[in-house]
């Protein structure tokens, strides 16, 4: 009884609440954007629409987890200063102020080179492997403003998480709620108008812009101090940031396969009506599993700054809390669609355009443990080091070789085992390590 009054009192406070809301609007609309596609769009087309994201996705190789170490450098500065929202100041010791100011400057100039780059790399990539297909599907057009929404969101979401790093989630949620709100509702309303693919590309190109406005509009007084200080030193970051980077690339090499193989794999193997199926079911569970990790979401600047502190009690148990708390999300979420999928037109819409129920509870168990492991990750990864480098290459690897020899073996159904076992696999591993990097570090 005890825990669960905790559960409801953290639940309740005001960052969590906004965060929570945030998932839970995406959980009332995305539902309805994912019940249109099969209602509007043929099975081609939706193997369009779903391939397209994950093709997107390349935007975290592009990132290599340097969007992540900002974060967590940013949480390290915070932990000595304060965002004063009456005031929009910035208080606390100078020097902290300084190089917060400029760290972000860095991370402006990181991030206009990379959505460079990688608006190049996407759009070929996409257009590869969209012209092996002759299925009569009109793509290039849609393709090409979702190119330009992709890597737009990218550079936004990327300022954005700066000051999530800051811990200003009660302002950042509110931005996240807006831009996302926004987007589904173009989706619905473009695909009620029967606008197929264009209703997912100017979507996202709607979403990009409303978080650039509101980014201005609520932390514009914050950029333009951080504008003058940057002036005041210059911190040379990538000679901190690169050695680390080096090895959250690979990490992130390896978690992009791990969890991005599937559409692209489906699309080649068994057509775009087969990829729409999958990529379906994938919405569905991520939808679950992006509201359990909210809960790990929301402690990364903290896990940073009691690392500054050196207050390793209170690492542990917020690490304890947040994989209760994570696990028991996601079974409840699992559970809410095992009840709902067994209403009759949901039944028909949800199960009958997606794989088995079995196929996709593979996917449920998958990605259960990996919302424990991405926890543990970032607890360790507080501590500005990277110690998954071989495990995450490890994971990226036989999760994609186990699930190409699955599929081409077993069929289309079994897409989502390799991705299991290799989870089943890799959490005694993620455990060992935890263990071991906590007591020498700790320590010391």
């Amino acid at each position: 009884m005890k825990e669960i009054k905790k559960f409801f009192a953290a639940v309740f406070k005001p960052d969590t609440f906004i965060t929570f809301l945030n998932y839970a609007l995406k959980i009332v609309l995305n539902p309805v954007v994912i019940l249109l596609i099969p209602v509007f769009l043929t099975e081609e087309v939706q193997g369009y629409w779903f391939t397209f994201g994950s093709i997107a996705a390349l935007t975290n190789l592009a990132d290599m987890g340097f969007t992540t170490i900002v974060v967590q450098f940013a949480a390290h500065e915070c932990a000595f200063l304060k965002f004063d929202p009456k005031r929009k100041t910035i208080d606390g010791d100078i020097q902290n102020c300084y190089r917060l100011s400029s760290l972000f400057r860095c991370l402006l100039r990181w991030t206009s080179f990379v959505t460079a780059i990688a608006a190049i790399v996407i759009f070929v990539v996409g257009i590869f492997l969209f012209s092996s297909k002759s299925d009569g599907v009109v793509w290039f057009p849609q393709w090409s403003i979702y190119v330009v929404g992709t890597v737009t969101n990218f550079a936004a979401q990327v300022v954005l998480s700066f000051f999530e790093g800051c811990n200003q989630f009660l302002y950042t949620q509110r931005i996240r709620i807006a831009s996302s709100t926004a987007q589904c509702l173009v989706s619905i309303i473009m695909l009620w108008h029967g606008c197929g693919l264009y209703a997912l590309s100017i979507a996202l190109v709607v979403r990009s812009l409303v978080i650039i406005i509101l980014l201005f509009k609520s932390f514009g007084p914050y950029i333009n101090i951080m504008r003058r200080y940057w002036k005041s030193v210059s911190v040379p970051w990538m000679k901190e940031i690169l050695p680390l980077l080096g090895k959250y690339a690979v990490s992130w090499t390896g978690g992009y396969f791990a969890q991005q193989i599937y559409n692209p794999l489906a699309f080649s193997v068994s057509g775009s009506a087969a990829a729409g199926k999958v990529g379906y079911g994938l919405s569905i569970v991520q939808a679950i599993a992006s509201v359990a990790g909210v809960w790990n979401f929301l402690s990364i600047p903290q896990y940073n700054m009691e690392v500054e502190k050196r207050s390793w009690s209170s690492m542990d148990r917020l690490l304890r809390r947040n994989i209760l708390y994570s696990e028991v999300t996601f079974f409840l979420g699992y559970i809410a669609v095992l009840v709902v999928g067994r209403i009759g037109v949901i039944n028909d819409l949800i199960w009958g355009r997606t794989l088995p129920i079995w196929s996709v509870s593979m996917l449920f168990g998958a990605l259960a443990v990996s919302t424990a492991t991405g926890t543990i990750a970032s607890y360790l990864r507080a501590h500005k080091q990277e110690p998954l480098m071989y495990l995450s290459v490890a994971n990226g690897v036989l999760s994609s070789v186990l699930t190409v020899i699955i599929t081409i073996g077993f069929g289309i159904n079994f897409i989502f085992l390799g991705y299991f076992l290799t989870m089943v696999i890799i959490l005694p591993w993620i455990l060992s390590i935890l263990r071991n990097f906590r007591k020498k570090w700790h320590t010391s």
